[in-house]
């Protein structure tokens, strides 16, 4: 029994460091944020393509992105 809990905890640990790198991958991509609608975009969305320079900015990360209080397009789902 000692051998099964340790094996499920180790495999328990290797699926934390896979989701863990998963996360930081993600958090890598820049997003196009619309200051003005507060959605932000992947950077080849055709939405982003028509922002006014204005109310165009930039963040890295999606978990950036809505913890800074916006919410995806729904063109191209970032």
């Amino acid at each position: 029994k000692l051998a099964e809990k340790e094996a499920a905890e180790k495999a328990a640990e290797q699926q934390e460091i896979v989701e863990e790198a998963a996360a930081e991958e993600q958090d890598t991509e820049e997003y196009v944020l619309n200051t003005n609608t507060r959605k932000f975009h992947h950077s080849w969305c055709s939405s982003a393509n028509r922002i006014k320079p204005g109310n165009r900015s930039t963040c890295v990360g999606r978990d950036a992105a809505i913890a800074m209080g916006y919410t995806s397009c729904g063109q191209c789902n970032p």
